[in-house]
């Protein structure tokens, strides 16, 4: 009898965990478009930035979400990567990204989530993405492996679009 009563709370912690990331994916900031300050952004001496990086997240229905990012280089080249991924940390295809070729993605809140990318089987970066309280900006940090094999941080900062 003791057995079953664990086993039920188990499983109503299990659902309450499940829905409490349906619902805050349902209601998330995250959802929308969002521009790349790309004046803020971090580079190396004589680095150049691109024109734009362009972020677009979407609820696409049965507990997925897509995330396309458009960039538009220095010399107009552009560039298209995309992924669709439920979030529940399931590791998904990336296509088009030079970095990252899988990624694994949760959101512990309505407003933050959380993508672990990875390259030829390795773990390339973690990026957090969290919005602000008003929603109209949000910012994504970085943390990757630098030319020394050391580990690096980075900041970049949105707009909504």
């Amino acid at each position: 009898m003791l057995h079953r009563s664990w086993i039920g709370a188990f499983v109503l912690i299990g659902l309450a965990v499940v829905t409490a990331g349906v619902n805050a994916a349902e209601r998330s900031k995250l959802i929308g478009v969002w521009n790349l300050d790309v004046s803020k952004l971090p580079l190396p001496p004589g680095g150049i930035p691109p024109r734009s990086v362009t972020l677009r997240v979407a609820d696409v229905g049965g507990g997925k979400w897509q995330t396309t990012i458009d960039t538009v280089n220095a010399d107009g080249t552009k560039l298209h990567a995309e992924s669709s991924y439920s979030l529940d940390g399931v590791p998904a295809p990336v296509t088009g990204a030079m970095d990252a070729d899988t990624v694994s993605v949760t959101c512990p809140d309505a407003d933050t989530l959380v993508m672990g990318a990875g390259k030829r089987g390795g773990l390339a970066t973690v990026r957090v993405f969290t919005v602000s309280a008003d929603g109209k900006h949000q910012t994504e940090t970085i943390v990757a492996l630098g030319q020394n094999g050391k580990p690096t941080t980075r900041t970049n900062s949105w707009t909504r679009g």
